[in-house]
């Protein structure tokens, strides 16, 4: 039989499946096909636009970085519960392994993250086999140095290094004693190297001198021809601890007296702690000096409350509330006062009390349900609000 051509309905059909890619006589054999289908990838590829990556976006991805240690330093870098490691961590904002059966660090984070924390690692490691050498000639944004006198070296380490441990864990930074190499300076007294952002450098930083000057005053603060402490003695920092350009970040200082220091100090520095928390700026005393550290809208805050505070000593206290976004007031009844002191407010509370008639914007003068006007109480919360949030960081309690 002669075999019949293919009427129109074959040749549409099988033009159908030529186009679809199903008819396997029609696109070839299975090699032909592969070599078909990886043309036209390719042909697609060179058409799609190439996708751009700024620099800072090839920052800002995370990634893993792999250091291969010693089992000497495994035990070393982990430290005491893990307390080396998170202390690591904490100052370099990275995730860190530790593959103690493979003596292996994994490292996770941004790019900057990641340096900064092999960086530590070995500084760290370093400690364990003798002195530490930094090459000050590193332009490094993230070191500040300060010089700490050799007869207060040990005051400044605590027993055990304990002092030392516990500013780095109140202000997330790394710190050690160490030597300058490659355009250290040479000089008196031992070098002490705080790692971390610009804030948790500067509150180690005050912590420390405010450490020095109380075992050997005179030493940061300059007093005035009358004995009036009038500011701080600071050095010429190292290439590249400065502030960002553009940025108002500073330090002021206000002198205090013996009575308003130690009323500002509050019991186990309490009242410090809860200025500093409530303005968002930090606050260290070297000696009967108040340093304020921050940017400008944190320092005023803190001045102001500072002022707040130092005059309820003497006497009671008047909040000019009205047109301002960190102070609320709520009108609270005599019967009630005694509840609301004993009561905890929250951290970052801090008690004054006096008449309602010194804040008569609070009142008006036909409501008596509480008894006479001068016999009232107000409550006047002042907290500082971080940005995109309507929770207060804490308060500040006028009652």
């Amino acid at each position: 039989d002669r075999p019949t051509s293919p009427g129109p309905r074959d040749t549409r059909l099988r033009r159908l499946l030529m186009a679809r890619g199903d008819d396997d006589e029609a696109m070839g054999s299975p090699r032909e096909r592969d070599e078909r289908r990886d043309r036209d990838d390719d042909r697609d590829r060179d058409e799609r636009p190439a996708r751009r990556r700024d620099d800072d976006d090839e920052d800002n991805v995370r990634g893993k970085d792999s250091m291969s240690i010693e089992p000497e330093d495994a035990a070393f870098v982990l430290g005491r519960g893990g307390a080396t490691k998170k202390k690591i961590e904490r100052a370099c904002q990275a995730m860190i392994d530790l593959n103690e059966r493979e003596y292996r660090i994994d490292v996770m984070g941004t790019k900057r993250q990641r340096k900064l924390a092999m960086d530590y690692l070995r500084y760290v490691m370093q400690q364990r086999v003798g002195p530490v050498n930094i090459n000050c000639d590193d332009d490094r944004d993230d070191l500040t140095i300060l010089t700490v006198p050799d007869d207060c070296v040990a005051f400044v380490m605590g027993r055990g290094g304990g002092t030392l441990r516990m500013i780095e864990e109140e202000w997330l930074t790394l710190m050690f004693f160490a030597k300058m190499v490659e355009g250290g300076r040479t000089g008196a007294g031992e070098k002490l190297m705080l790692f971390g952002t610009l804030r948790a450098r500067r509150g180690a930083e005050l912590k420390v001198m405010s450490a020095v000057e109380h075992k050997k005053p005179g030493h940061f603060v300059a007093f005035d021809d009358a004995g009036v402490p009038e500011g701080l003695k600071m050095g010429e920092r190292f290439k590249g601890d400065v502030v960002p350009d553009g940025a108002d970040w500073a330090v002021d200082t206000i002198p205090l007296s013996n009575d308003d220091f130690s009323y500002a100090l509050g019991s186990q520095g309490s009242t410090r702690r809860k200025l500093a928390t409530a303005s968002g700026a930090v606050l260290e005393y070297v000696g009967m000096l108040a340093c304020i550290a921050g940017y400008k809208p944190e320092r005023r805050r803190c001045r102001d409350y500072l002022r707040l505070l130092l005059k309820q000593r003497t006497g009671p206290v008047h909040v000019e509330h009205e047109g301002r976004d960190d102070v609320i007031a709520v009108h609270v009844p005599p019967q009630s006062v005694g509840t609301c002191l004993k009561e905890r407010l929250g951290e970052g509370t801090l008690v004054a009390r006096g008449p309602a008639s010194l804040l008569p914007s609070l009142h008006h003068p036909e409501q008596s349900s509480h008894g006479p006007l001068d016999q009232a109480y107000a409550l006047v919360a002042v907290c500082y609000a971080q940005a995109n949030t309507r929770r207060p960081r804490c308060f500040l309690v006028f009652a």
